[in-house]
């Protein structure tokens, strides 16, 4: 358990040290509440705006960009570090 706890510290601190998953969020987000007054106002009783969903699907994105960064974040993690130095 506490290797996991620290795994996930460390795919935080990646995830904190990548900008661009926070900016693709914010700058996504957005895109669809522009997109979704675009539409209603274009088509007649089109409901495009539902917070939940919206909030959901950033969930799920911020879920999925963290997961990207602990898998490498944990294949790094087990190799010990004076071992790579020998080696390069």
């Amino acid at each position: 358990m506490t290797a996991l706890l620290r795994d996930l510290r460390f795919s935080f601190r990646q995830l904190r040290k990548n900008r661009m998953a926070p900016i693709g969020l914010t700058l996504g987000l957005g895109g669809a509440y522009f997109v979704g007054r675009a539409t209603k106002s274009a088509w007649y009783e089109a409901g495009a705006i539902h917070p939940l969903s919206v909030v959901l699907v950033a969930l799920l994105l911020l879920l999925s960009a963290l997961f990207a960064c602990y898998v490498p974040a944990r294949r790094a993690m087990r190799v010990d570090p004076l071992v790579a130095l020998r080696q390069e």
